[in-house]
């Protein structure tokens, strides 16, 4: 299930006859706008972090938002079937409109992104995928095509109240990562290292959200921040007219 006017966000995401993956929202899903807090009663499920994560002064000082600009507009759907959509938002904060398909076969989930610089000059492009996955079933996670995070990734290991966050090293690359829960059910999701080099992954037991969540975030820009990744040149710049396309694919099983 997408809900366009909601920042796209994905609110559904499980197999017939099995457990929603997507955290819910804790209160009904309104209206935001630009530059309004993330933090907040209905968040949950999955959304689309551009042009930053953290609110922070971008390479030109202009101020960028708390997670960006495309989870608090409402997005146009350019098409839809009964197993496929696609979505499309312009931003005001960059000249980048960011259109993301989601085709359905069987138990996979293919997510195709495009990202079009539509401006007259050029401009760097930070995105980061944002789900917030229900981590109270959640047993084990899985990084490959190695592990390279020895941290504790189970949310409902934590301290209740609080959260951690680790990013990989640029040129670290990780390409999937599998989510199994105590059902035997398993969402995997993958990626192509050339297209989406960087990774990290959040989890939090009760500080920002009210159920433990984890939230895998592959992206195109290292870290939080349009500010983090400029500045350390881990981001790409597209030149007026240039489309950056990438794609993430899900996987959902019983094993």
């Amino acid at each position: 299930m997408v809900e366009p006017e909601f920042g796209g966000r994905i609110t559904n995401l499980s197999r017939i006859r099995g457990q929603e993956w997507l955290a819910p929202a804790h209160a009904p899903l309104v209206a935001r706008a630009f530059g309004e807090v993330y933090i907040r009663p209905e968040m949950g499920g999955w959304d689309e972090m551009c042009p930053t994560t953290d609110e922070c002064i971008g390479f030109d000082g202009k101020e960028l938002p708390d997670h960006g600009e495309a989870w608090s507009r409402s997005w146009e759907v350019i098409q839809k079937s009964n197993s496929s959509v696609t979505l499309s938002v312009d931003l005001t904060s960059r000249p980048l409109r960011l259109v993301r398909k989601i085709d359905i076969a069987g138990n996979e989930v293919l997510l195709s992104y495009a990202i079009e610089n539509i401006g007259n000059s050029s401009t760097p492009i930070f995105w980061s995928a944002h789900p917030l996955f229900d981590a109270t079933e959640i047993v084990e996670v899985v990084l490959l095509p190695k592990d390279v995070i020895n941290k504790e990734l189970l949310a409902t290991n934590l301290l209740k109240g609080t959260s951690a966050e680790h990013w990989i090293s640029p040129g670290v690359f990780i390409n999937r990562v599998e989510l199994h829960k105590s059902n035997k059910e398993k969402l995997s999701i993958s990626w192509d290292n050339q297209e989406i080099p960087y990774f990290g992954i959040f989890i939090d037991n009760g500080e920002y959200c009210f159920d433990p969540v984890i939230s895998p975030q592959p992206a195109i820009g290292h870290k939080v921040s349009e500010k983090n990744a400029y500045e350390s040149g881990n981001i790409e710049i597209l030149l007026p007219g240039q489309v950056k396309q990438f794609e993430l694919k899900l996987k959902l099983e019983e094993v």
